[in-house]
């Protein structure tokens, strides 16, 4: 007989069972709702919409996670989806703020502005101390045209918050649309925007281009130089300090920015190359075709900037530029041998001419012919040891073939180079994934979801945890895959036998049901879940899947020994001998013995 102690305890432990369920439950959810409000701080908007798809799955009574998943959509543009959910979470707490200025944000989004406003309007009303509802609403009345009312919410937003950035911009936008010539006023919004987000690019572009409109050509430059040391890739602020330059009398510097803008494709920097910089516009003579080409090829009419390129390099037939440019065209039309011999050409006429070496080692990479590809991988390094993605190029080849070391020493320059590359970044956990380097592989594919919460990389993190049996963080990162492609079914077979590792049976019927609908007319999956059906007791269920795969193909043997099997566990021996035999009769394996054991 047990001890009075013992049983004692026992009692305790059963009275407290349920408390304890619910503290653990709860323990769950606060992580969740944790790692989500890290996840939203660090911009990555998809990890935090699997947590709160989590959280909403454990609790449809959560009202944090509605109004964070609402959120989640704003920042992934599903406006939609963000309304709906921001709806979801003032059912459950009316006239709650941070989910009615999501409601309002959609709706804005959506193009429904009076609504918008409306919405906005008791906002304010119930909290008069939450300043971007003004700032909001002041974007709505911009959008309908109502100036008047769009200044007196931007002042109003201005005295609640003097630090909002977006408030002082929005002011700048609003003087330039109302009176474009007042440029000091502008230029002062537009100062005090920049005082509370100092490197937002649309506003020391708007900055540049004011002080430059206003003749101040000096800081007009100053802040053209701030935007091109943070990105080369904005052809109208080369255009914004070309302007700057010749007015200021620094022509030569000037006629390289309004070439470089002409080069960049923006248009009307041509005019003012011919204007100010009569030699360059000489030179840019052939750009102006090549221009025409790259509008023609950026429009997909690959065969008319073809002939353009055929005609320049005529014209020019010792410019490496154009027999490069050529090459590229070639590509675009599948034409790998002739756009080859472009990048050829451009070697024999110029022998450093970097692009054509990376051009043929990426190309030949391309088609697999790895050993090849190095010598001109070496090259195009040797001349531009800069450029990260050559020693990438270079650690894919070396990858193919295998020398593994050499890969990781390339990828690691490259990142050297540019750290902040994803892809890199997902690459090279690929290569310590095959050094059997799991840990760094998780630290590298950790990074390049912080830095760009792309779908391919939670995959690839999903089958590195599955490698390393983590089957509940692989799964989760599965369903965020999941989110941008729910019809691959490959995917959800992974997730069905995840689900069955980790014994949640309960979902594994419905994800093979989803198969079914996306696969409707593959045996395959209807086999499956008969078989899960059958190993669940489903009987009744099994033999409608197993009916299903033989209507399908009535030849499948398989499909008649399981459904005759099933048959005879569901107590109809006629029926169970009459497809067992018909199974021994197709010959699959093991119907045979079957039948003489339970129906001879």
């Amino acid at each position: 007989m047990a001890s009075p102690n013992i049983l004692a305890r026992s009692l305790l432990f059963l009275l407290l069972l349920p408390g304890l369920q619910r503290l653990q439950a709860q323990t769950e959810s606060e992580q969740l709702t944790e790692h989500c409000a890290q996840s939203l701080k660090m911009n990555d908007y998809r990890a935090a919409l699997s947590d709160c798809n989590q959280l909403i799955k454990a609790d449809t009574n959560s009202f944090a996670a509605w109004t964070n998943r609402s959120l989640c959509y704003i920042r992934l543009l599903k406006a939609d989806s963000a309304l709906a959910d921001a709806e979801h979470a003032l059912q459950l707490v009316p006239g709650s703020g941070e989910p009615g200025m999501n409601k309002a944000i959609a709706l804005f989004m959506l193009k429904r502005f009076k609504e918008s406003i409306v919405l906005l309007q008791t906002l304010e009303a119930k909290y008069p101390a939450y300043c971007k509802s003004y700032v909001i609403e002041a974007q709505n009345q911009f959008e309908l045209k109502d100036f008047n009312k769009a200044k007196s919410l931007i002042d109003k937003a201005i005295k609640c918050d003097p630090a909002s950035a977006l408030a002082w911009a929005c002011e700048a936008a609003l003087q330039k649309a109302t009176d474009p010539l007042q440029h000091k006023k502008i230029i002062a919004d537009l100062d005090s925007a920049l005082k509370y987000a100092p490197d937002e690019m649309h506003y020391l572009f708007e900055n540049a281009q004011e002080h430059f409109l206003s003749g101040d050509f000096k800081n007009a430059e100053a802040l053209a130089n701030k935007i091109i040391g943070h990105t080369h890739l904005y052809c109208d602020v080369y255009y914004i300090r070309g302007l700057a330059r010749v007015s200021s009398n620094d022509v030569k510097g000037g006629c390289e920015d309004l070439f470089r803008a002409t080069q960049m494709g923006y248009d009307s920097a041509t005019e003012k190359l011919a204007l100010y910089c009569p030699e360059k516009a000489k030179l840019h003579t052939m750009f102006i075709s090549l221009h025409q080409a790259w509008k023609a090829d950026s429009a997909g009419r690959y065969e008319d900037a073809l002939k353009i390129l055929d005609e320049v390099s005529r014209a020019q037939p010792q410019s490496a530029d154009v027999r490069a440019y050529k090459g590229e065209v070639l590509l675009q039309l599948g034409d790998t041998t002739s756009a080859f011999e472009q990048y050829e050409a451009c070697k024999k006429i110029d022998p450093y001419y970097s692009i054509a070496y990376a051009a043929t080692g990426t190309l030949l990479v391309q088609q697999a012919r790895y050993t090849l590809a190095l010598p001109d991988l070496d090259m195009a390094i040797k001349l531009r040891s800069d450029l990260p993605y050559l020693y990438a190029s270079r650690a894919l080849a070396n990858m193919n073939l295998h020398e593994f070391q050499s890969s990781l020493t390339d990828l690691n320059k490259s990142l050297e180079l540019d750290p902040d590359d994803a892809y890199l970044h997902s690459f090279r956990a690929t290569i310590f994934g095959l050094l059997n380097k799991n840990k760094e592989a998780l630290q590298d594919l950790n990074e390049a979801i912080r830095l760009n919460p792309k779908s391919a990389y939670y995959l690839s993190r999903a089958r590195l945890y599955y490698a390393m049996h983590d089957a509940e963080k692989c799964l989760n990162d599965l369903d965020v895959y999941l989110i941008d492609f729910p019809k691959a079914s490959d995917i959800l077979l992974s997730k069905v036998n995840l689900l069955v590792k980790l014994k949640r049976f309960k979902e594994v019927e419905l994800v093979l049901t989803q198969l079914i609908s996306l696969n409707a007319k593959d045996p395959f999956y209807y086999l499956m879940r008969g078989d899960f059906r059958r190993d669940s007791k489903n009987l009744k269920g099994a033999i409608a899947d197993f009916t299903k795969v033989i209507e399908l193909n009535p030849v499948s043997g398989e499909a008649y020994y399981k459904r005759g099997s099933t048959k005879f566990g569901a107590g109809d021996q006629p029926g169970s001998c009459k497809d067992l035999k018909e199974a021994a009769r197709l010959g699959f394996p093991g119907a045979q013995r079957a039948y003489t054991m339970s129906c001879q």
